[in-house]
């Protein structure tokens, strides 16, 4: 007798047929998805099925009705199932999670990284290790998740099921924002303040003297200022030079601010016959300490 039977089955698949009545055989099938029909051994004798679409068909046979059930048979790859049951995608990485009976985590990729797993209220990781590798001494909950190289970082927060297996696939790391080098900018060398050597000195003092009027001495002192420095002792020397007090009292302005040793310029003071002079001068160095003045560009110093 010819039975229809709708499955796609494989070489030598074993399948249970039960007979209406209660009697039950073991059948072996002994066709492929490529015969169109195959044969079953049963108490009665063979049976000849031809295969066609469903796994489980009823039969006729002399003794009654069977059905048979054909286990390991194949799919249409339109019907294939996923193998996993939960899927999460995004641009930058791939979560799977698998029903499993155990609760772990598993993270692929990019291998060769580094992965850290934290607990959602730790500061220090409870897993660290280079990808692949997995980790199953969890509980419930979220747990953040670190993915980092030399070259990038990824981090989030994803929860794990109980009984589930969380597999984790990074695609694409942040890239480390590496802090810009500084570039040293070279300050500028501090000119060296040495005062006037005792020879240029000498000769600075003998040309004044030598100089008849105010206006000479006074031009005179304005070029040795441009390219010298003096001391306070130095300074009480020039200023006896001349022989009018304002002409003193200009020439303390121009050379104070070349002076190298200000802590000691009090001794300037004495050169003065009048107090006016003195606070004059006072009032003029406060100022230019202060920045309400500088030196005279115009005048050359």
């Amino acid at each position: 007798m010819l039975i229809v039977i709708s499955a796609i089955c494989t070489i030598f698949l074993t399948a249970q047929t039960s007979f209406a009545l209660g009697d039950s055989v073991n059948v072996k099938i002994k066709g492929s998805e490529n015969q169109g029909s195959m044969e079953f051994d049963t108490p009665e004798g063979k049976v000849k099925v031809n295969v066609e679409a469903q796994e489980t068909e009823d039969i006729d046979t002399p003794k009654g009705e069977i059905k048979i059930g054909i286990k390991g048979g194949s799919q249409k790859p339109s019907e294939t199932k996923q193998s996993y049951e939960e899927k999460e995608e995004t641009n930058d990485y791939i979560i799977i999670r698998k029903k499993e009976g155990r609760t772990l985590i598993k993270v692929l990729e990019p291998e060769g990284a580094t992965a850290e797993i934290y607990s959602e209220n730790s500061t220090k990781p409870i897993h660290k290790a280079e990808i692949p590798t997995s980790y199953n001494y969890l509980t419930p909950g979220f747990y953040k998740i670190i993915v980092y190289n030399d070259n990038g970082k990824w981090q989030k927060k994803i929860e794990i099921k109980r009984g589930y297996e969380t597999i984790l696939y990074v695609k694409s790391l942040k890239p480390i924002e590496k802090p810009k080098e500084e570039k040293s900018v070279e300050k500028p060398k501090e000119e060296v303040k040495k005062p006037m050597s005792s020879s240029s000195f000498r000769e600075l003092i003998n040309n004044l003297k030598n100089e008849s009027f105010s206006s000479g001495k006074l031009n005179i002192l304005k070029d040795a200022v441009r390219g010298n420095y003096f001391t306070s002792e130095q300074v009480v020397d020039i200023l006896s030079v001349f022989d009018f007090e304002k002409d003193k009292l200009e020439s303390a302005k121009m050379l104070y601010p070349k002076v190298v040793d200000k802590n000691n310029f009090f001794k300037v003071y004495s050169v003065f016959k009048f107090n006016s002079d003195k606070e004059e001068l006072r009032k003029w160095i406060d100022d230019f300490e202060s920045g309400k003045i500088s030196t005279d560009k115009e005048e050359g110093w």
